[in-house]
């Protein structure tokens, strides 16, 4: 069935508007990025890095481009369909709405896989990088900065306090350093520095004191230049981390909850949300399968232009629902995995509904 000629048929009327739907919608999210941001990118001074800023920026808005295409793709192929009287002529040769629409609905799901997939390894890639980018440009209208952050390895903790100018020229340092067990185990102090992603951390006119196990000061040591290679922390981008908290991945989420720190109530809340709201997303692309062939089928030739309408009103409606519920759920008010699932399910649940009435 799914690779009939007929199968085929309404898979390659479904694709063309398919592309053209996440052209089009890449487009508008890109001009509105453009208009947005792009005075800040133009302090970067390099024309690559601003074009590769903007087009990281798209595969974070796949989780509305994908559905609304899908969406819109369905109710255009199968509108067209219906205009013609070509359901009504495979109905009359014994197939069904459902198996008319299970090529779609398998189309779907890849989409939804592919989402899921976008969402684990592409996103967060995309995201570091544009945050990187958009914090150097932000750093650069700033002639002094006073930068307070921790670094967090798998066995170690950093505590750094200090300043920078407008060269990036690192003053006033003070790194603490912690083992696994969150003993201090090392206090660095410098009067400058110099940072590269390559090589490290250049330290000068430094004082290093070393600390045992019962938290006393085994010796101090003083250099006039001390170099750390192993340690590779960024202050301008750690700094503002916490911008990136509240999109982590699955695996990020993960790694947090097992690292064996302490993690309040609200922040595990958050996560554990956050980590069902990725598993349930890529739902969404089916969600605007099964609402688009019901209402595009219907009795009236013309129906396609408020088809459309219904159709993106209630996905709109799906997303504001949705939201309501992870906000609650990230504020801990719901529990995490019925807030992240319940507008899914219900919306799942009456796509369905709409769809086996044939």
């Amino acid at each position: 069935m799914f690779f009939s000629i007929l199968s085929r048929y309404i898979m390659r009327s479904m694709l063309l508007p398919f592309i053209c739907c996440i052209c089009g919608f890449i487009f508008v999210f890109f001009i509105a990025n453009v208009q947005d941001d792009l005075s800040d990118m133009l302090k970067l001074d390099s024309t690559t890095d601003i074009i590769s800023y903007y087009f990281l920026l798209i595969p974070d808005k796949f989780t509305y481009i994908a559905p609304m295409s899908l969406l819109l793709a369905t109710i255009y192929c199968f509108s067209s369909l219906n205009r013609n009287h070509e359901i009504i002529a495979m109905r009359s040769a014994g197939l069904s709405l459902t198996k008319l629409s299970a090529p779609i609905y398998v189309f779907s799901i890849l989409v939804g896989i592919g989402l899921y997939v976008s969402s684990q390894y592409i996103e967060p890639y995309c995201r570091l990088k544009t945050f990187e980018l958009s914090t150097r440009a932000d750093s650069m209208d700033k002639n002094h900065d006073f930068h307070v952050f921790t670094a967090i390895d798998n066995n170690s903790t950093r505590k750094w306090a200090l300043s920078s100018d407008e060269d990036k020229n690192f003053t006033g340092i003070q790194l603490l350093e912690y083992d696994e067990n969150n003993f201090l185990t090392r206090e660095i102090e410098a009067l400058s520095g110099q940072f590269s992603k390559e090589l490290g951390w250049q330290f000068e006119e430094v004082s290093i004191a070393e600390f045992s196990p019962e938290r006393r000061i085994k010796k101090i040591e003083k250099h006039e230049s001390y170099s750390r290679p192993d340690i590779k922390d960024d202050p301008i981008l750690l700094s503002n981390i916490d911008e990136l908290k509240g999109t982590p991945s699955i695996a990020q989420i993960k790694r947090e909850l097992n690292s064996g720190r302490p993690v309040d109530k609200k922040r595990q809340a958050f996560l554990e949300t956050r980590q069902y709201s990725l598993i349930f997303t890529p739902f969404s692309c089916l969600i605007g399968v099964l609402l688009g062939i019901p209402l595009a089928t219907s009795n009236q030739r013309s129906a396609g232009m408020s088809s459309a309408s219904r159709a993106i009103g209630i996905m709109l409606i799906f997303y504001i629902i949705n939201s309501l519920f992870t906000n609650l759920g990230r504020n801990d008010i719901l529990p995490p995995f019925i807030a992240a699932s319940l507008a899914t399910v219900i919306f799942v649940s009456l796509g369905l509904a709409a769809s086996l009435k044939d």
